[in-house]
């Protein structure tokens, strides 16, 4: 258990002993604050002791539940940043998947497009041996009609004499 610390305050004009687990400091600054309050309706009303400490004992219950409405809201707040961040890690987790499934996909596209270059590499060899070929052909087919010419001239020739 903590030890009891017991302070000596004055609070609109009255001394008391306020004894409690908070620090020295903490007494003193609650004391100074509703010293504060009593002399601020003080000042603003004549009423006597008794009804300026209720009023200022109402207008520091006022303050604490306003204070208490702003904690509710900044949790309420709170909450929902947490939930936010979460569902933006959740959205940014699957973001990273797509990337990574977008690459692996890219990968495979690149792979598949060199293939496809080297497929067609071999094509056009093929076709550049194919086409010497044809144009090999195509000489010893002009030789061959040449000489055709040549033995249909001869027998015609030969045919008429």
């Amino acid at each position: 258990m903590s030890e009891r610390n017991t302070v000596t305050v004055k609070i609109y004009g009255q001394e008391y002993n306020i004894s409690g687990e908070a620090s020295r400091e903490h007494i003193m600054r609650v004391a100074d604050y509703v010293d504060s309050k009593m002399q601020e309706i003080g000042d603003a009303i004549n009423a006597s002791n008794s009804g300026i400490a209720v009023l200022a004992a109402v207008n520091i219950a006022d303050e604490y539940f306003a204070r208490e409405n702003d904690i509710a809201e900044l949790q309420e707040k709170n909450e929902q940043l947490v939930n936010d961040t979460q569902r933006y890690s959740l959205l940014w987790e699957e973001a990273k998947q797509s990337l990574a499934q977008y690459k692996e996909e890219m990968a495979g596209t690149r792979a598949q497009q060199e293939e496809n270059l080297r497929t067609l590499t071999d094509k056009n060899d093929r076709i550049a041996e194919l086409t010497a070929q044809l144009q090999e052909v195509n000489g010893h087919n002009e030789v061959l009609r040449a000489r055709c010419e040549e033995l249909t001239r001869r027998a015609e020739s030969a045919v008429f004499d």
